[in-house]
């Protein structure tokens, strides 16, 4: 798992306070050549580590927004990585000899959340309701191609810290009996 946080330098936090993520510095394996926003990050190694220095002399983060335009740079050769492929492409691209898929549980849950202050959603019967209504089992096969878990909870097992949760059963008869009770 990759770190979440990582120590930084008091002196730096102080003279940047808020702007630290503009202005990098550390002892890690590469140090950075370029930053620009929204476009590209480049990293090359880092002649003075402490540590075993990488193999490879330049890495290049490219911003791709557009899931789309992902898959089309890996698939022209232009980038030799993309993460968050859309799940539809997952199965297509698995086919390609060319490439290798990885999949792993991340950090990120899709959730539908409820407006609180209407007055229906209130009653926790009406929440309840909802909860057993959603067959998460058919979203992550047929929505999200496979690709994925069914949520247990707002924050996913791969979080420390994480709450182990029972989660709600798919009970389409619980759902209609939960909103008849709450009118």
């Amino acid at each position: 798992m990759s770190p979440i946080a990582a120590i930084i330098s008091p002196a730096a936090a102080e003279k940047y306070k808020g702007e630290i993520g503009r202005y990098p510095c550390g002892t890690g394996p590469f140090k950075l050549a370029e930053f620009v926003p929204e476009e590209r990050v480049v990293l090359v190694r880092n002649e003075d580590y402490w540590g075993k220095k990488p193999e490879i002399q330049r890495v290049v983060y490219k911003v791709i927004t557009d899931p789309a335009t992902r898959v089309m740079a890996l698939q022209a050769g232009e980038v030799d990585l993309v993460r968050d492929l859309p799940s539809a492409e997952i199965s297509r691209l698995e086919t390609d000899q060319r490439f290798k898929i990885l999949k792993t549980i991340g950090v990120r849950t899709q959730y539908f959340g409820f407006n609180m202050y209407r007055d229906y959603f209130k009653d926790v019967r009406v929440r309840q309701a909802f909860n057993y209504a959603i067959d998460r089992e058919s979203i992550v096969k047929h929505v999200m191609h496979g690709v994925g878990h069914p949520a247990k909870g707002f924050v996913v097992p791969t979080v420390p810290g994480h709450l182990k949760m029972e989660g709600y059963s798919h009970n389409p008869e619980k759902a209609k009996q939960l909103l008849a009770e709450a009118g």
